[in-house]
This record gives structure tokens, C-alpha cells and sequence, in this order.
């Protein structure tokens, strides 16, 4: 989403964060549907979102993406880190209250 609001598509990269948003939500209801978690469904959906990320978004909105510079990886890192710790900690904290 960043790259693209970068390069001045903010209407695509709203359309990208709308999308990963609305994946990750459906993904995370149909994981937890079976009774015991299935890491292999986890991956697999990931792998899925990954895939439409990088094929269909990135090819489609940033087909000459060559042209620009290569940005480092530290800053998507660190948010991403920021959002997934919350998550862990919130599922570790759940887990042991059920035991």
C-alpha cells in the first residue's frame, strides 16, 4: 500500500489495503473454524495471499516497477512486527487463561 501511495496511486493503494484487510478477516474465520488449528491451512492461506499480492496487485498497479528504487525492508518490518506482536501476545494470553 505504501509503495503505491509513494508513486501517487491512492486510489489503488486504498483498493490493496481494502483487499488485504478483507483476506485477512476471511482467512482468519475460516482457520479457526475446525475445532484444533491446522498450521498447514494457515500457511497455505498465506502462501495464497502472498501470491494475489505479488502477482495480481503488484503486477497490475506497478508493472514498471524496475523504474524505481529499491527501498529497505527495516520500515514494513517494524510495522509489521508492531501489528503481530499484539496478536501473539493477545492468543498466548487467551490460551492460558483457558488452562
Amino acid at each position: 500500500m505504501q509503495n503505491l501511495r509513494d508513486i501517487g496511486k491512492k486510489k489503488e493503494a486504498n483498493v490493496v489495503l481494502s483487499a488485504s484487510v478483507v483476506y485477512t478477516i476471511i482467512t482468519f474465520i475460516i482457520v479457526n473454524i475446525p475445532e484444533k488449528s491446522i498450521s498447514s491451512l494457515t500457511m497455505a492461506f498465506n502462501f495464497v495471499g502472498g501470491y494475489v499480492l505479488s502477482e495480481y496487485f503488484f503486477k497490475n498497479y506497478i508493472p514498471e516497477a524496475e523504474l524505481y528504487p529499491r527501498k529497505k525492508i527495516w520500515k514494513p518490518l517494524i510495522i509489521s512486527v508492531i501489528i503481530t506482536l499484539p496478536l501473539i501476545l493477545a492468543l498466548v494470553y487467551t490460551l492460558n487463561l483457558e488452562e
